[in-house]
């Protein structure tokens, strides 16, 4: 379990946002994340940073590193400060005692902070990957000998990222070898032990629901024991609806006796088309810190946090109010899930004066609605699996792979870069991916036959859409030009399951050689003769479709497609 010292982060800038992905239904969750933060060049090196840990009293800073000054392959390190408001200190090696030549990874503190968990490939274990203890007398103390789990816990196979419960009573560790399809028994397991003073108990399994999947690896525990999280192995095929190499996902249970839910990925807000792993959060449930591979893939994993947010703004009006707070009291003493807020963000299975505390905390504060119809994050570069941006937005080209090929609209646009990473992951608004637009309205659409003199993408939902859920009235977009740049004009159309299209451009005609990010919002009243309830194509393109003449050329970004409530500041 990683911990932090008791102080809950009040959202300031970052707006509580209730979200549904239009490609995947509607989910109301009761949490969200704040803004991603690179932990810095004192913590993160050039090498490889994962496995983070933090001290109940937030002073300690655990994780394991290959970095320069080790001791084997990878080592435990730990960086302390004097008070929380100080930055982290330079990160020391814990030495050899604890450290062995070969891997120590994925360390895990006991809330008492006497007990430090952890994997290791040292030759003395009882085979492959076992999990070992260190333990001190004092948190003032120097870490003894590790000690090995044993039998129970470990066997001739593999047994990692370990995970302790809040009252140190409950082991959660990642059994097995998440590549191998022929071991049925791999996946989470739990052991439990009566007093923090008695052996760990035989495991078991957490079950079907949360080992659905067989490449599940470095699990997390909360301290509250109702929130599991977990990352996707890196040697196996993703877990359907990811959005990288490995996704961070989590399952919940209403109390410690009932059976865990389906798996629900992190989404966007954490995962993106590289690679996020190695889950950590906080006692109070304030913040995550977890692993993450660099877009620019020009250095290893390092460490990040991102704070955890309720959300609290229950009848989606866009502000924390009087509303809201009769929506609480009528909750009082319930287990509601949707007023069960806190602490922490993800709730405590009653409703009661805790919730209201950090009701009170946000109250007043705006909260913008939106639906995201695409914000890009979810787009790799694996064109056999056909989850590349133009396998979704079919540009005058279109794609070979996979099979069947798609032959393109056979307009002058083009969508994503080459060589890859296909989506632009340089100039973006918001996240870690825009998609880039280019277009050449000279009548060839690129070097193939074509008589076109406009520039289209388009993407088309398999079911059609409802953009009027949730009351949203504007279809906003942020889009980044050139100076370069034709000055043709930009617009946008929808179509409903009927084939009813409209397409509305954009006011100023300069629009594509503005050189930053512009946000463009579009009344959806605007689209009229189109059911806006069966949206089924979206359209955004460049020149004009009823033109015979030739047009120029250039490039456009495109990044953050969302419905509002209302047009945001």
């Amino acid at each position: 379990m990683c911990w932090l010292n008791g102080n809950r982060i009040l959202l300031t800038v970052f707006g509580i946002v209730a979200v549904t992905v239009l490609g995947g239904g509607s989910v109301k969750a009761d949490f969200t994340f704040g803004e991603v933060v690179n932990m810095g060049p004192v913590i993160n090196s050039n090498q490889q940073e994962s496995g983070p840990c933090i001290s109940a009293d937030g002073l300690e800073f655990y994780f394991h590193s290959n970095r320069d000054g080790g001791v084997g392959s990878y080592d435990l390190w730990a960086s302390t400060r004097e008070t929380t408001d100080d930055p982290w200190g330079e990160p020391a090696n814990l030495g050899q005692l604890v450290n062995s030549p070969e891997e120590d990874a994925n360390p895990t503190l006991s809330a008492d902070g006497l007990e430090l968990y952890f994997n290791s490939f040292r030759t003395d274990g009882m085979g492959g990957t076992d999990i070992w203890v260190t333990k001190r007398a004092a948190r003032s103390d120097p870490w003894g000998p590790p000690e090995n789990l044993g039998p129970t816990i470990n066997s001739v196979k593999h047994e990692s990222a370990p995970s302790t419960s809040g009252d140190g009573l409950a082991l959660y560790f990642s059994y097995g070898d998440p590549s191998d399809q022929d071991d049925p028994l791999r996946g989470p397991y739990v052991s439990r032990r009566p007093t923090k003073d008695a052996p760990w108990e035989e495991p078991v399994s957490l079950g079907s629901v949360v080992n659905s999947w067989p490449c599940m690896w470095q699990c997390e525990i909360s301290a509250d024991g109702l929130l599991f999280m977990w990352s996707d192995y890196w040697n196996c095929d993703p877990r359907p609806g990811g959005y990288g190499e490995t996704d961070i996902w989590f399952s919940r249970r209403v109390t410690v006796d009932n059976l865990w839910e389906e798996p629900v990925n992190l989404g966007s807000a954490i995962n993106t088309s590289t690679s996020e792993r190695s889950p950590g959060l906080t006692a109070d449930g304030s913040m995550l810190y977890f692993a993450r591979r660099p877009l620019n893939m020009q250095r290893g994993y390092e460490l990040c946090q991102a704070p955890i947010l309720p959300v609290v703004d229950f009848d989606d009006d866009g502000e924390v109010g009087m509303s809201d707070l009769l929506l609480m009291i009528d909750s009082l003493d319930t287990g509601d899930p949707l007023c069960d807020i806190g602490p922490p963000p993800w709730g405590d299975g009653i409703v009661n004066e805790a919730d209201l505390e950090v009701l009170m905390g946000h109250w007043g504060e705006n909260t913008p609605i939106y639906t995201v119809v695409d914000d890009f994050e979810s787009y790799n570069d694996d064109v056999d699996a056909g989850t590349a941006i133009f396998h979704a937005w079919i540009d005058g080209v279109g794609y070979e792979q996979p099979a069947p090929a798609h032959p393109g609209n056979g307009t002058g646009a083009l969508v994503g870069n080459w060589p890859p990473p296909f989506a632009e992951q340089v100039i973006v608004h918001g996240g870690f991916q825009s998609m880039p637009l280019w277009y050449d309205n000279d009548g060839a659409v690129w070097d193939m036959s074509g008589l076109t003199y406009y520039a289209e993408a388009q993407r088309t939902w398999e079911d059609a859409k409802d953009w009027t859920r949730e009351g949203v009235e504007i279809l906003s977009l942020w889009l980044y030009g050139e100076p370069d740049n034709s000055a043709e004009s930009f617009y946008v159309g929808l179509e409903d399951s009927a084939g009813n299209r409209k397409d509305i451009t954009h006011p100023d005609p300069a629009a594509l050689t503005v050189n930053d990010w512009q946000q463009w919002s579009i009344p959806l009243a605007d689209f009229t003769d189109v059911d806006l309830t069966a949206i089924k194509v979206m359209y955004i393109g460049v020149g004009d479709p009823t033109s015979n003449q030739p047009g120029g050329s250039g490039l456009v970004r495109i990044d953050d497609i969302e419905l509002h409530v209302k047009v945001t500041p």
